[in-house]
């Protein structure tokens, strides 16, 4: 192993990766009159009153904290000794503030320096064996989140953890991830004429778990960095989301393979911003398959160190740079931008059901175990509008769900397959009448335009020989996604939510969704009349 690839690795792992359930269990909480930290209670613990020491016996990896006044005296009581330059320097942010980072690589052995001047210095430590580097790294990375400085007023990231509601179903939930190249179709976004169009793939599935399996991580490494960055969320933040999936666990033993979904996420963002549905869907037998489509998402990483972010050409939304535009202007340029949009992802998904058919027939975990006569596809935002459009252009779609997504396609004639629509509100444009718009200096015809997708939508629920419609009490547009369940979490993030409690918002989402799925994908008995009972919050209309 070179140093370089060694150092980057590390790195990676130190910063972005999620903390286990067993890492989080494994600490100890060390105080003195300066600092508070978390250590490894099963470590070899040298600590005196101004140091906090710690020691595996097994692999030799130490973590050390302590304050002075100088840097020189904290690197003498710590009783570090490192020579030459560092392999690298940054700066990184942990919960407590931002720290110079220093990476020493001497033969085979590795020592990182985390220093933070205020009042006074304070030093964390790490050395390790090269060897040792990947069974250290969550306990250590824990510590580093862990600490305080007596006094200080808290991070608002700090001590704060999320762990995602228990799956009701009676499958354990799995989690692996692809990337699928389209060589048919350019990559429309950059410049380079070669550049074919990409796809990166989360798959949720029913496992084969028990409480020793690792979880899999909230986001990918790359992903997280990248996010971070976008954000301002400590890159220890995000990883202290915990998810249900495990990774590249072993598919369930079932009688009979399992039906597929493919999920499309909104404008902008993630598909982890949607894990609450994948691994409930997951957890009652069905393979869920969320894309990242390229420059339409937030980020997206490739298995090359390649991270691609978001594009305003790839967004439905009117780009910043085009202030004092009118009603009608705006909706104008969502409309064409957002047809344009939807017809890239729509063939994203057309593409990931042709490379799911070839997992069916090649793929070590997947092979014979998908049922592709029994396909649906959902999607929050422009991910519903593209929902619609590919169940409109492919017929290997069974049935689709469209969460609050505004409708783009040519839906004259409506669609002979299921559909569903949960939204915030049903919006009957009847009601509005030309002295309405009069107050509101708005004619009938730049109405009519403005209202295009509302239009639209009224006629794929009015025209379409099998729809429904929903709508839930104080919700808005974010409540289709787990972002409410984030907040606590991700406090800096204004996700625009209603006041509808976020649990409860996708609890009743969740349900919606498997009641549609369950009985027009996978043929069980019809149950959705059954759940306005139930969730007073939602109206359902057919």
């Amino acid at each position: 192993m070179s140093m370089n690839r060694t150092f980057s690795l590390f790195s990676i792992l130190i910063f972005v990766m999620v903390l286990s359930n067993r890492a989080l269990a494994q600490q100890v909480t060390y105080e003195n009159d300066d600092f508070s930290v978390q250590v490894p209670f099963d470590w070899d613990n040298t600590s005196t009153d101004t140091l906090a020491r710690a020691t595996d016996r097994e692999t030799g990896a130490t973590f050390y904290v302590t304050a002075a006044s100088t840097m020189e005296e904290s690197l003498a009581a710590a009783e570090i000794t490192v020579s030459g330059d560092p392999v690298e320097t940054t700066t990184v942010l942990l919960p407590s503030g931002e720290w110079e980072q220093a990476v020493y690589i001497v033969g085979e052995q590795l020592t990182i320096l985390w220093t933070l001047m205020s009042d006074q210095s304070y030093l964390m430590a790490a050395t390790a064996p090269l060897s040792a580097v990947d069974t250290a790294t969550p306990l250590i990375q824990a510590s580093l989140a862990s600490f305080q400085i007596t006094g200080q007023t808290p991070s608002p990231f700090a001590g704060t953890m999320f762990t995602y509601p228990a799956v009701s179903g009676p499958y354990g939930v799995g989690r692996s991830e692809y990337t699928w190249t389209d060589s048919a179709r350019e990559e429309i976004y950059t410049p380079e004429p070669e550049d074919y169009r990409e796809v990166a793939v989360t798959v949720w599935y029913p496992a084969q778990t028990d409480h020793e399996t690792s979880r899999a991580p909230w986001l990918a490494p790359q992903t997280a960095v990248v996010y971070a960055a976008m954000t301002g969320i400590p890159f220890e933040t995000i990883s202290m989301v915990q998810i249900n999936a495990a990774g590249d666990a072993l598919i369930a033993d079932a009688a009979a393979p399992f039906p597929v979904l493919i999920m499309s996420h909104g404008d902008g963002l993630l598909p982890a911003l949607y894990t609450s549905f994948a691994e409930s869907l997951a957890s009652q037998g069905y393979v869920v398959f969320g894309l990242a489509h390229p420059y339409n998402a937030a980020a997206v990483a490739f298995p090359d160190g390649r991270v691609v972010t978001a594009l305003p050409e790839a967004s439905a939304q009117p780009s910043n740079s085009q202030p004092g535009l009118s009603l009608l202007e705006i909706a104008q340029i969502v409309d064409s931008q957002g047809r344009a949009v939807v017809t890239v992802l729509a063939a994203d998904i057309r593409f990931a059901l042709d490379q799911i058919e070839l997992l069916n027939a090649e793929d070590a975990r997947f092979t014979g175990r998908l049922d592709l006569e029994r396909v649906g596809v959902f999607g929050h935002s422009i991910g519903g509008a593209a929902s619609i459009e590919a169940m409109l252009t492919d017929p290997r779609i069974d049935a689709t769900v469209n969460l609050d997504g505004t409708v783009f396609s040519d839906v004259d004639g409506g669609s002979n397959r299921p559909t569903l629509t949960i939204a915030t509100q049903f919006q009957d444009l009847s009601v509005v009448s030309d002295d309405m718009l009069a107050g509101m200096g708005i004619s009938r015809a730049d109405f009519d335009q403005i209202a295009e997708s509302t239009t639209r939508a009224e006629a794929l629920f009015n025209q379409s020989e099998r729809a429904w419609f929903v709508t839930i009490d104080g919700s808005q547009h974010m409540n289709f996604s787990d972002a409410g369940l984030l907040t606590t979490l991700f406090p800096t993030l204004n996700f625009p939510l209603g006041e509808i409690e976020p649990a409860r918002a996708l609890e009743i989402i969740g349900a919606y969704l498997i009641a549609f799925f369950d009985e027009h994908v996978r043929g069980l008995s019809p149950s959705l009349n059954t759940l306005p009972e139930l969730y007073r919050e939602s109206t359902l209309m057919e």
